[in-house]
């Protein structure tokens, strides 16, 4: 109204009860982020991380109560409570690799390579000519003579390669006798043992089926036998039937579960 003076407003005055739950949103939803992101690195399955999200996140419209705002609280739900089993296995110091004994086969049940990979480098230490059977490469330890050593990575059909590159990898398809070629041509003129570590038997299970696969298993078992060699395998357990594990089993002389 004419007359009326306009009221200035006051230059400390307190945030309004929007302003106050849009910032304390933000916060609590940008630290929410902060730690999926860290799980997805620290390689949880997709299933944790949505567990987490669901369980760390609010919902927006529970935060009004009696017609005011209240900012959301981002719910600090401790490890061990939303996956018990892996807060325990990350807090428990990394048990010792087993003993090498020659002649012998390493089987290692976990959901992805811890153990088996410390066990390989122990093994490698030894300087032991090594054959890995991988879908990944690139995770495993490099090798201290790339001339004993050589990777077959299994690749889908029409994706294989004659000759091995300079980081010593060949891609190799899922084909059980082309696999068995390529480890019998490796050993062919080595008088000493050598080692063999496969950490693709899912892979192979599934593009050449279990039969093939087990049969695989027990050649590389009796070659390790007789040249007093070593076999490393490393599979998830969720990823075969409870006849499939009974078969593996039978076949190794030293068996570990691992974290799931």
């Amino acid at each position: 109204m004419e007359g009326e003076q306009e009221r200035p407003s006051k230059p400390n005055s307190p945030p309004s009860p929007e302003s106050e739950y849009s910032r304390g949103y933000e916060d609590g939803t940008r630290e929410t982020l902060r730690e999926v992101v860290s799980f997805i690195a620290r390689g949880h399955s997709a299933s944790e991380v949505r567990l987490l999200a669901e369980t760390r996140l609010d919902h927006p419209g529970a935060e009004w109560r009696g017609g005011l705002p209240r900012p959301p609280v981002n719910r600090r739900v401790p490890l061990e409570a939303l996956l018990p089993g892996r807060a325990r296995a990350e807090a428990e110091p990394a048990p010792a690799p087993p003993s090498i004994l020659p002649g012998y086969s390493y089987l290692f049940f976990e959901t992805s390579p811890h153990l088996a990979p410390t066990f390989l480098v122990e093994v490698m230490r030894k300087g032991m000519p090594l054959v890995a059977i991988t879908r990944h490469p690139e995770s495993l330890p490099p090798a201290p003579d790339p001339g004993r050593f050589l990777a077959l990575h299994l690749v889908g059909e029409g994706a294989a390669s004659e000759e091995a590159n300079l980081s010593g990898v060949r891609s190799v398809e899922a084909d059980t006798q082309t696999l068995t070629g390529i480890v019998e041509r490796f050993r062919e003129g080595r008088d000493e043992p050598i080692a063999c570590y496969f950490e693709a038997l899912e892979y192979l299970n599934a593009e050449a089926g279990f039969d093939r696969t087990i049969r695989l298993i027990h050649w590389l078992n009796t070659a390790a036998q007789k040249g007093r060699g070593v076999l490393i395998v490393s599979t998830d357990p969720a990823s075969l039937s409870a006849s499939q594990l009974s078969a593996l089993r039978r076949d190794f002389n030293f068996v570990r579960q691992g974290p799931a």
